[in-house]
């Protein structure tokens, strides 16, 4: 048996593969408008010059400041995200057969 980030392979297995039809898995079970991946421009910050970048990470807030010279900052607050793919397969026959699979299981934001 295998361990890797994807989950527990049995050898044999090709573990790219078996990440690729995770994430296949996990698009199905995400498939909502909302949930949708998009781009956010910020026109108030079109033009203005860059003075830093500063990047926090600390035990209780991670965040990137955008500094400019006119002293504004674009400031990006970053909450960190969990969610996982849970179902019981059967690997006796060398191939993985999906027995069950349940909703993807998502932490709890502490914002929103």
């Amino acid at each position: 048996m295998f361990h890797h980030k994807y989950g527990a392979i049995p050898d044999g297995i090709d573990y790219l593969t078996h990440a690729k039809e995770l994430h296949q898995m996990a698009d199905k079970v995400n498939e909502s408008p909302e949930q949708d991946t998009h781009t956010t421009r910020f026109p108030e910050a079109t033009g203005k010059t860059v003075e830093s970048i500063e990047l926090t990470a600390t035990a209780d807030y991670y965040g990137i400041n955008v500094n400019f010279t006119d002293n504004t900052a674009m400031i990006f607050s970053i909450e960190p995200f969990v969610v996982t793919f849970p179902y019981l397969g059967d690997w006796k026959t060398g191939e993985r057969k999906i027995l069950k699979q349940w909703k993807a299981v998502r932490s709890v934001s502490l914002t929103t």
